[in-house]
């Protein structure tokens, strides 16, 4: 007579219903796990899951969806950052600079370490929340003793709000015209190639070379450089020099605390060419993800 599975025990998870199998003599768990497109098929349960406890296994039906309750407001701890305050404590604390995306399901933070996992880009069409997220990353950068330097491309007024609320850390605010923001990308650049010299003649003094972070954040960034890509022969020259700078800071500046921020509602590819988007580690899309 065929030999088939009986039920040792109904069980439920949060997902729904499970049932824990007593096979019989011959069948092992391995012909279980096979059969798992049929058992969804046959019980109706299209995310049905097997695992195993001991030498049982256990059919998972998945029936009902994944919830997260999430609280609506997460308020950063100060506990999850290093704040120095003397410029001392500044140097000897650039090593542990992160930026908070946020937190998982299980409440845990989600701490970007920039000197493991250099540079983001976030994007995020409006209303989904990358303005609340880049305020946020904002302020962490000022608490950790970073210089932070603001560019806007299309000079709103969420980052002018922030650029003019007396943060301690922000050393600059970029907007209103073509020359200032190319300058922001350039000033980035400059501090680059100035902490690159010092690097080298500390070095060979016998002296390692501690920076303080530097975090350039351009909002609307792939929006006006898409712009500028249609402009007369200056803007796309000028364009093409400021793409190369912000590309060299994003392959080579870690190291020298120097990062950069990228933030728009959309990811144009002629503003994030392969190189720039391979160099940004971190890539964020704040609400749904679409097609572009």
């Amino acid at each position: 007579q065929p030999q088939r599975p009986r039920v040792r025990s109904w069980g439920e998870d949060e997902r729904g219903g499970t049932a824990e199998l007593d096979l019989p003599p011959g069948m092992i768990l391995d012909q279980v796990r096979k059969a798992e497109p049929g058992l969804r098929q046959a019980l109706n349960a299209p995310e049905l899951t097997v695992t195993s406890r001991g030498v049982w296994p256990v059919l998972h039906l998945n029936t009902k969806s994944i919830a997260a309750d999430f609280p609506k407001v997460n308020p950063m701890s100060p506990t999850l950052f290093v704040r120095p305050r003397t410029q001392p404590e500044r140097h000897a604390a650039a090593s542990s600079f992160v930026l908070p995306l946020g937190v998982r399901a299980d409440g845990s933070p989600i701490l970007v370490p920039q000197a493991a996992t250099p540079h983001m880009a976030v994007f995020g069409g409006t209303g989904s929340g990358k303005t609340t997220l880049f305020t946020s990353l904002i302020d962490a950068a000022c608490l950790q003793g970073a210089s932070v330097l603001l560019a806007d491309g299309r000079a709103g007024k969420d980052l002018r709000r922030i650029a003019y609320s007396s943060r301690n850390g922000v050393i600059g605010y970029c907007a209103g015209s073509q020359a200032t923001l190319h300058r922001a990308v350039q000033f980035a650049h400059d501090e680059y190639r100035r902490r690159q010299v010092l690097q080298e003649r500390l070095q060979r003094e016998g002296h390692d070379y501690q920076p303080t972070p530097l975090v350039l954040f351009f909002d609307e960034w792939g929006s006006w450089l898409h712009t500028l890509g249609g402009g007369n022969k200056e803007q796309k020259a000028a364009a093409e020099v400021t793409l190369t700078r912000m590309d060299q800071l994003a392959a080579e500046a870690r190291e020298l605390k120097v990062f950069v921020v990228l933030a728009g509602q959309h990811a144009y590819v002629s503003a994030l060419p392969g190189t720039l988007r391979g160099n940004l580690k971190t890539q964020v899309v704040v609400g749904r993800p679409d097609d572009k």
